[in-house]
């Protein structure tokens, strides 16, 4: 699942009404519905691509949470409020409740 944003998150301001129509507008099309005749075909790889650019062999993969619709709503809130990312603010919380779990042993 993607990670939805606010319009404060995203604009700093909310969207207009004529944006909101717009936005209402695309996502109610169906694939077929969209018009990508003005973007390019690729039909073969470049000359200039380069395999693995950006793989970084020691780079550690951190595991993916999915949290609930409402509680990700939430927590986005208040890292918007807070002016903190969601991450942080999660790593916080689950650190706090660790430490009161620890306390209770």
């Amino acid at each position: 699942m993607l990670k939805q944003f606010s319009e404060e998150e995203l604009l700093g301001r909310q969207l207009s009404g004529k944006q909101e129509r717009e936005l209402r507008a695309l996502r109610d099309k169906g694939d077929e519905d969209i018009d990508c005749s003005d973007i390019p075909e690729i039909h073969a790889i470049p000359a200039n691509a380069v395999r693995g650019r950006f793989l970084r062999p020691n780079a550690r993969s951190l595991p993916t949470i999915h949290l609930e619709e409402g509680l990700m709503r939430t927590l986005s809130e208040i890292a918007v409020r807070k002016g903190v990312r969601v991450d942080d603010l999660v790593n916080e919380l689950l650190k706090k409740e660790l430490e009161i779990a620890e306390a209770l042993r």
